[in-house]
Formats: C-alpha cells, structure tokens, sequence
C-alpha cells in the first residue's frame, strides 16, 4: 500500500499530500484528511458510509481523500449521496455500485483520479451509479493503467470541467449499455507518453463542449451505435 505523507507550509499557506511521485495541492484553511477502503469483508465488498470499512475508522466527508489501494475487485455501495473531497483509484479493481457519489474538488487537480501509481493498473466501473465531479483523469501517474467502464441505463459520470483518458500514463474509457459522460472538455492522450483508447457502444452517449486529441503515440475512438457530441454551448 502507498504510503501518504501529510505536510503543511504555514508560510506558503497551502497543504499538500505528497507519495514520493505526485503532489496534491490544497487549500491551506481546509487541510484534507485521507482513509483507505480496508472492508471488513474479506471478499473486499462494503458500504461507502460504512465507518468501519475505512482507515482509519470513519465515514467519508467532503473534506477526506478517499483512496482505493488493494489486489482483486471490491463493489462499494452507496445508499443516497455520499461526498469525498476527492476519490484515487490506485490499484485493484472497483465498483461503485447504486446511489450517488459528489466529488467536491474543484481545482487544478482532478477530483476522480483512477491509475496514479507507478506501474499499477487500476479499474472504476460504475454500476447504476451516479458520480458527478469537477473532473476526472484515467492513466493519470506516469505509466499507470487507467481503466473506467461506464455501463448500464441511468448509471452517468456527470463532470463541470475536464475528463483526460490518459494524461501521464495509458487510459480507457468504455461506455456501454446506455451508459452516459456529460464534461465540460474531453481530452485524449495528453501527453507523448501516455495512450488513450475509447470505445462507446449500445446506446451510450458522450457529451462535452471541446474536444481536444494531444500528442500521444496510440489514440483511438470507436463508436457502434452510440453518440459523441462536441460543441455544446
């Protein structure tokens, strides 16, 4: 498990948690505490409001980290809404299951984070579930691997600013059974090391304001009977 670091700047006025390879900056007047999903089920599975699924013991606020760090699969479920100050898919791979998840970062860092660790692979699928953030990065350490999958009627990943699939490291974005992505800018490949691959399918539908292709080596859309708008005003 990646070991976080809390430290504090007094004179610079900002916090930050640093892992050795990336920095998350934040506001100084709200320093975010962090927990890790430890379910006391052994088959990985809980509730996110589950206190006791968490480490250290508590439910997730809006001004806590959540961070997902584990081998094998786990289903999170999620009953109403639930809010974390950001959520960092690590390693493993995670379903967010039923309910509503609000991400409330909403700075230069994106707020749903899935692949940020050197050399690990990490999965979100999203499950008639409703996740709305800032925005979102898949692939976005140096070469990690990002996967989200986004499937099913009614299950959406609604963001006011950006989604990147892959930034630093290798991302893909599956969309499919009527699975449904609302961003403000869709990035693809940001970077020349990272790869972005997207494939959308089955009445699923991608809607954003720009589109932007970077200059990644390997980039690729493929869409069977689904849509993806750019341009909205």
């Amino acid at each position: 498990m990646t070991t976080y670091e809390e430290v504090i700047d007094p004179d610079a006025r900002s916090g930050r948690w640093d892992n050795g390879e990336l920095t998350w900056e934040f506001p100084a007047e709200s320093v975010l505490s962090q927990v890790f999903w430890t379910p006391e089920d052994a088959s990985g599975n809980g509730d996110f409001s589950q206190e006791t699924n968490w480490e250290p013991e508590m439910v997730p606020t809006n001004t806590v980290v959540t961070f997902f760090d584990r081998d094998g699969a786990a289903t999170v479920s999620f009953s109403g809404t639930q809010e974390s100050a950001r959520t960092v898919i690590e390693r493993g791979e995670v379903t967010f299951s039923d309910g509503h998840h609000n991400v409330v970062a909403d700075d230069a860092q994106p707020g749903v984070v899935v692949g940020n660790a050197t050399m690990d692979s990490a999965t979100l699928i999203l499950s008639s579930h409703l996740l709305t953030s800032a925005s979102g990065a898949i692939g976005y350490g140096v070469d990690t691997i990002g996967n989200v999958n986004v499937s099913g009627s009614g299950t959406e990943w609604l963001m006011s600013g950006p989604l990147t699939v892959g930034d630093e490291g290798s991302g893909t974005l599956i969309l499919d059974q009527e699975g449904r992505i609302t961003c403000s800018e869709f990035i693809l490949g940001k970077t020349a090391a990272s790869s972005a691959i997207v494939q959308m399918s089955e009445g699923s539908s991608l809607e954003t304001g720009m589109l932007s292709v970077g200059v990644a080596a390997e980039t690729s859309i493929v869409i069977d009977e689904s849509s993806l708008t750019s341009g909205l005003g």
